[in-house]
C-alpha cells in the first residue's frame, strides 16, 4: 500500500481531519507527484485511487485529484526541498484560522517548522489557484502555514516529516489556545528559536547515524 494512503488513514485516526477533508501528496520526481483523490473516504482508498499529477500542470480528463491540487502543485514548484505535502483540518489550528491569528513561537517544538511564527495566509476559496498563491506567500522561512478559515498545510523532506510537523503544530495550537485563556502567552526569543532550528537539524542527522 502506498504510504500516502497509510498517512491519510493515520491523519483521520489522529483527529487531524474528519470525513473526507484534508489531503496528502508525495513527490515522485522533480516534475510529478502523487495525491489523494477528491471526496473519497480514506478508509476505502487503494493504490489505484491515487492520482499522478504534473507539477505546474492541470488535471487531465478522467482524473479526480483532490480539489487542492493547485496548492500541492505550487508548493512543489516553489520549494525544491518539499518532497511531501500534508493539508489538515485539525481543531485547534482551525480556532486560530477562524480568528486569523498566527501561531506564535511559544514552544520550542515549533522550530521543527522553522524559526518564525506560523503565519495566516489571506483568505481565498478552497480549491483555487488564489488559495495556492496566498499560501505560498505566507510560508516565509517556515515549512507550514495556516489557511485562513480553513486549516493548515505543511511540507517536509518526506511524508513522515510533513505529517509529524502538522501533528506537532496542532499540539502547539492546543497549548497556545488553552494558555491564552489563562493570561498573556510568553514567546521564546527569536535567538532561541534560531538555535532550536539548528538543534533539530543536528538531532535529525544524529538519529540517522544511530
Amino acid at each position: 500500500m502506498d504510504p500516502v494512503i497509510d498517512y491519510s488513514k493515520t491523519m483521520l485516526k489522529d483527529g487531524l481531519t474528519f470525513g473526507t477533508g484534508g489531503n496528502i501528496s508525495r513527490r515522485l520526481s522533480p516534475e510529478t507527484y502523487l495525491i489523494t483523490p477528491s471526496g473519497q473516504a480514506y478508509e476505502s482508498l487503494e493504490d489505484k485511487d491515487l492520482v499522478e499529477m504534473e507539477v505546474g500542470g492541470e488535471k487531465k480528463p478522467g482524473q479526480n485529484p483532490s480539489s487542492e491540487y493547485h496548492l500541492h502543485s505550487l508548493i512543489y514548484e516553489k520549494y525544491s526541498q518539499a518532497q511531501a505535502v500534508v493539508h489538515t483540518h485539525s481543531n485547534y489550528i482551525n480556532v486560530l484560522a477562524a480568528l486569523e491569528r498566527p501561531l506564535p513561537t511559544m514552544h520550542y517544538l515549533m522550530a521543527s517548522a522553522g524559526p518564525d511564527p506560523i503565519q495566516v495566509a489571506y483568505y481565498a476559496s478552497f480549491g483555487t489557484q488564489d488559495l495556492a498563491r496566498e499560501a505560498c506567500k505566507a510560508f516565509g522561512r517556515n515549512k507550514a502555514v495556516i489557511l485562513s478559515h480553513h486549516g493548515l498545510v505543511a511540507y517536509g523532506a518526506n511524508l513522515k516529516e510533513a505529517y509529524d510537523l502538522a501533528k506537532t503544530l496542532e499540539f502547539c495550537a492546543f497549548v497556545y489556545v488553552q494558555a491564552s485563556a489563562l493570561g498573556p502567552v510568553k514567546n521564546l526569543p527569536k535567538e532561541e528559536m534560531e538555535r532550536m532550528v539548528l538543534a533539530f537539524q543536528d538531532y535529525g542527522v544524529r538519529k540517522k547515524l544511530d
